[in-house]
């Protein structure tokens, strides 16, 4: 039976799973729009390496008022209309950065209809909002982030609804923190195709460890096994931080607000967990669903690994 449902589970993983690199995100792109006259601007569409490697070539499109000489955008005056980003998968994130004829540097996500109107543009709102905005960068990269968000489902089925899983969740917590920090920083860097490896085996040992009976070390002390694979996932989260940067003069309060989407996406996540775990149980099914879930987590885990451990010797 064991061998059967690993095979399913596989297939599964194969089918969710067909190209490299899908269990991630499509990383942060970045337009830069720079004001060097009254409406006239410079542009700068740089696709995060996701995007490059999977050869999507979004298009930009102006408003008709404006002419577009590469990379000069010129506009009669008043400006209307709207930049927009054709082409682009729908969860591309995507931060807009406008530069005033002050050197003011103001930065967004880009609205979920991939087009930022130019009344937008030197909104004095901005300015103070701008950071905060990738406070929903951090929960839309923690919801596609299906590896990050296994783990955590991994962690779950380890402990169980106890207190332990709220320090474990919190070791998790800090430890990504800290490292999200420090790379995003720059005070740490590493190669992003091993952390990406070890951060899908930390997936295959802690599924592997929810379907062990007896007392593991994983199953004693949960919060410290998911501190010490939370430094590696917080290299991850950084990762998506890594290409686009920070806002220079809000550096530390976007980094802060990232962290801060990260966790609610987290804390989302588990209390769905938890709700799902109390339905199974008060069902009769979670004898089944328990063992089932972590034996589908570890063979898409397990997938990746062999995946991204290839991806290293190419």
């Amino acid at each position: 039976m064991i061998a059967a449902l690993l095979r399913i589970a596989l297939l599964a993983a194969l089918t969710v799973l067909p190209r490299p690199g899908e269990a991630h995100s499509l990383g942060l792109s970045q337009l830069r729009v720079t004001e060097t006259a009254p409406a006239r601007f410079t542009i700068a569409w740089l696709p995060s390496e996701e995007l490059r490697q999977r050869g999507i070539d979004a298009r930009l499109r102006f408003p008709d008022s404006c002419r577009y000489a590469p990379p000069t955008l010129s506009c009669t005056q008043p400006i209307e209309g709207a930049i927009e980003i054709e082409q682009l998968p729908s969860h591309a994130q995507v931060i807009v950065r406008w530069q005033d004829l002050r050197g003011t540097r103001h930065y967004e996500a880009l609205p979920p209809d991939r087009r930022i109107a130019f009344a937008a543009f030197g909104d004095p709102a901005a300015a103070t909002g701008s950071a905060w905005s990738y406070v929903g960068i951090g929960v839309e990269h923690i919801l596609l982030g299906i590896d990050h968000l296994a783990f955590v489902a991994s962690l779950v089925l380890l402990i169980g609804l106890t207190r332990r899983l709220v320090w474990a969740i919190t070791a998790f917590t800090l430890s990504h923190s800290l490292t999200l920090g420090l790379s995003s920083l720059g005070v740490l860097t590493l190669p992003a195709a091993p952390v990406e490896t070890l951060i899908a085996a930390s997936i295959v040992l802690v599924a592997r460890e929810a379907l062990v009976e007896r007392e593991t070390l994983a199953r004693r002390f949960p919060w410290l096994i998911a501190f010490v694979f939370g430094l590696i996932h917080g290299l991850g989260f950084a990762g998506a931080l890594r290409e686009t940067g920070l806002p220079e003069d809000q550096a530390l309060w976007a980094l802060l607000a990232f962290n801060v989407g990260v966790e609610l996406g987290q804390l989302a996540v588990v209390l769905l967990l938890a709700a799902a775990l109390r339905l199974a149980r008060g069902g009769g099914a979670l004898a089944v669903a328990r063992p089932l879930t972590a034996y589908a987590i570890g063979a898409l885990a397990m997938f990746w690994t062999l995946q991204r451990g290839s991806s290293m010797l190419l």
